[in-house]
């Protein structure tokens, strides 16, 4: 879709008055110009002399930053002049638009002063997963950067830092064999209130005994607890629709 291309020169060459646009499209999300230098001549870089004559002509497709939420793309078509003197190196060079065309890309210096530098991105807070882990794994077994997380975490959550605590008791007597000291966790732990970790000191007690005996010596039931759970799965598996007798070389057999 053409437009206009007088609307569209100030906006994009604003301040750049040798450039002149010739036409402007826009069409899927990008806006084409069409544009070329309309200078007399040009001062030649190898000895500044003048030049008027024209050796030839090229274009340049030059990309902006986005415009009105579009991308903008501009043809530029660019003049060759032909250096008159005899001493300079240079027998041809190409039309100047330093204002238009830098090194490593181009740069619209109105649209540069008007925006400012996007701030840094927050960095992400850690999920739930990673905080139970930082708080249920050994402290030997964290790196350095789940040490620095954990503590960031903790001294923004008293109650956390707090449940934090018992949880590290609760690991010390688990894998120390320290069972005698569950009834006193059990109080602070419900003393202080903490919901879930409360809840879970209040069950202990339904049975203390048997836990107590559990964080205390050095065998437990739990083989036997296994094998009657392969017992129940085999079960199931026959959906009821066999007698003892198979059941029963089902378990051997397996």
């Amino acid at each position: 879709m053409q437009t206009n291309a007088l609307l569209w020169s100030p906006l994009v060459f604003e301040e750049i008055a040798d450039v002149e646009v010739e036409a402007v499209t826009a069409a899927f999300g990008t806006i084409e110009v069409v544009a070329r230098g309309h200078a007399g001549g040009a001062s030649c870089p190898g000895c500044g002399r003048f030049s008027d004559r024209v050796h030839d002509r090229y274009q340049r497709r030059l990309r902006d930053l986005p415009l009105a939420d579009q991308g903008l793309v501009i043809r530029l078509t660019v003049r060759r002049f032909i250096c008159g003197s005899g001493d300079c190196p240079r027998r041809t060079f190409a039309e100047p638009f330093s204002r238009l065309t830098v090194p490593y890309g181009m740069v619209r210096a109105h649209i540069a002063t008007l925006r400012e530098a996007p701030s840094a991105a927050p960095p992400r807070p850690p999920t739930v997963r990673q905080v139970t882990g930082w708080l249920t794994r050994h402290p030997t077994a964290l790196t350095q950067e789940d040490r620095v997380g954990l503590k960031d975490v903790l001294a923004r959550c008293p109650e956390l830092d707090m449940a934090a605590g018992h949880v590290r008791d609760f690991g010390e007597m688990l894998s120390g064999r320290l069972g005698t000291t569950l009834p006193a966790w059990i109080s602070t732990v419900e003393a202080s209130q903490l919901p879930g970790l409360a809840g879970f000191a209040h069950h202990l007690r339904r049975d203390l005994d048997a836990v107590t005996a559990g964080l205390t010596l050095d065998w437990s039931s739990g083989s036997i607890e296994g094998a009657v759970n392969r017992i129940k799965k085999i079960k199931r598996q026959l959906y009821g629709r066999a007698g003892f007798h198979l059941l029963r070389k089902m378990i051997l057999l397996q």
